[in-house]
């Protein structure tokens, strides 16, 4: 009884410290409780959201007092959406492509309904992402309609990647069933190309991609281009795509240039975000964009130029508001209902 008695004493004042530590620390103002946790879903660590993810983490804690931002990986934006909806995190990055058949019930989407996802409210866009096809240079793939009976990893198993793969493979007349495809995220392809255990691989980021850069330090690597024909189809059926030239250079032995195709990276949000949360954070992003430069060069290409760019949602009230602030023309077909 007696040694209950001391543990009870002992525990109670450890409790005390600690809690005096805490009062110290936040200036006896109970700050700590007052801070506002945020999260953000992004990507996985080796694409372009899990950096500028970790910008805009940064931008949060330095000019937003009261708030902190946790960034999350994830698989990528099917997921992002998801989470976003289900209230599991506050902001997503997502593809404007998959953001656009999630509002329409398509695709990934069919079987959920457009109710859920009628919530969904845009920041800005933020940049171009490609879907780069990518092999081996010594590989004897020269063109899309040579991966039929090769091992192709195709983005981790629901992803947006894997719908892209699906949808780029369908212009050249091929499916999942002409290839052995492989569910693998983008760390996971590239180390599959390294090792010779896949023959190519669909990766899509912002430039340059993490993963590849890492691929091609050690082993010289090709993008598989993408010819007149199949360009000319999914830009028509698909207008949100845009084609994208691949300067050479971008990864290391990296010779020439290549066509592929690319849509806008979006910062989303829902109408459970207060107007001026949104708002704080719009106008901390633009006014911040050299911190989300230092995260990830792609950072750079965010502009109010840009902004409504493939974005198929309606724009957030406290986003609208700091963009009439700043002599912006909201678009009406953007504009909340």
């Amino acid at each position: 009884m007696k040694k209950q008695k001391k543990s009870r004493i002992f525990f109670a004042w450890t409790l005390g410290i600690v809690f005096a530590v805490i009062v110290i620390l936040t200036g006896g103002d109970n700050a700590f409780a007052q801070k506002k946790f945020l999260s953000v879903a992004t990507g996985t660590t080796t694409g372009a959201y899990f950096a500028i993810g970790g910008g805009l983490s940064r931008i949060v804690k330095d000019k937003m007092p009261g708030y902190e931002l946790a960034v999350e990986s994830t698989p990528g934006t099917i997921g992002n959406l998801r989470l976003l909806t289900a209230d599991k995190v506050n902001i997503a990055f997502a593809a404007s492509d998959m953001t656009y058949y999630a509002v329409k019930g398509m695709e990934q989407f069919k079987n959920e309904g457009k109710e859920k996802y009628k919530s969904l409210r845009g920041l800005t866009s933020l940049y171009q992402e490609v879907i780069q096809v990518v092999t081996l240079a010594n590989s004897p793939i020269e063109k899309m309609t040579d991966l039929k009976g090769k091992k192709v990893a195709v983005g981790a198993a629901g992803s947006g990647t894997m719908l892209a793969a699906r949808l780029m493979l369908r212009t050249v007349g091929l499916t999942f069933d002409d290839i052995k495809p492989d569910y693998l995220n983008m760390g996971d392809a590239a180390n599959a190309l390294a090792d010779h255990n896949n023959d190519a691989g669909f990766f899509w980021s912002g430039l340059p991609t993490g993963s590849l850069l890492d691929l091609s330090a050690l082993n010289k690597i090709r993008i598989i281009p993408v010819d007149d024909a199949a360009m000319a189809k999914i830009l028509k059926d698909w207008p949100f795509y845009a084609e994208y030239i691949v300067p050479a250079g971008t990864y290391r032995g990296f010779d020439k240039d290549a066509r592929c195709v690319a849509s806008p990276g979006l910062l989303v949000v829902t109408t459970a975000m207060s107007d001026d949360l949104a708002y704080q954070l719009t106008k901390n992003i633009f006014e911040n964009t050299a911190m989300l430069k230092a995260a990830h060069i792609r950072g750079g290409d965010i502009s109010l130029k840009t902004a409504f760019v493939g974005m198929p949602i309606p724009i957030h009230p406290g986003a609208v508001k700091y963009y009439k602030e700043k002599g912006l023309s909201v678009p009406a077909a953007l504009l909340p209902k």
